[in-house]
């Protein structure tokens, strides 16, 4: 249940609702020490501090991503959306270079409309992909079983 979460609640408002739903159960957290220590890594080789807050946010989203197909990371600006999934994909490539995350990545906000979602074509009447069903169908068709994340943000 503690993974289900969303990684911005803070711990306090977790605590409070798994104690609302569980009294007086709390579960031991499941740490992945190899991991713990390849996001260490990846954010100090990007002349970051590894704040312990920071860190076990990388390791919320990780978690969040074993368990779910699709994650939002939503948050004020400068909170550390970007810089959270950055790290968490150095750290896995870190961890298992032979699962290097695959990342397309998109800024739809300098996109127009039809060509980000696609449309119809009048004259024709054919359909234009546009670049997200070409994203989703290129990352779809990989043959490899390598983590794929498709990033809709500001780069």
């Amino acid at each position: 249940m503690r993974d289900v979460l969303c990684i911005s609640c803070s711990s306090s408002a977790k605590t409070g609702l798994l104690n609302d739903l569980f009294p007086g159960v709390n579960p031991p957290r499941v740490v992945d020490s190899s991991l713990a220590t390849s996001i260490i890594k990846a954010i100090e080789e990007s002349d970051l501090w590894p704040d312990e807050h920071f860190t076990l946010k990388v390791a919320q989203l990780d978690e969040l991503l074993a368990i779910r197909h699709c994650v939002f990371v939503m948050g004020p600006a400068g909170a550390g959306k970007s810089v959270t999934w950055k790290m968490l994909a150095r750290a896995r490539d870190d961890k298992d270079p032979q699962q290097k995350v695959y990342i397309a990545h998109l800024n739809p906000k300098v996109i127009p409309t039809e060509v980000l979602y696609g449309h119809i074509m009048l004259q024709s009447r054919e359909w234009k992909d546009g670049l997200l069903s070409s994203i989703m169908r290129d990352l779809g068709q990989l043959e490899d079983d390598k983590p794929k994340w498709y990033v809709h943000s500001p780069i």
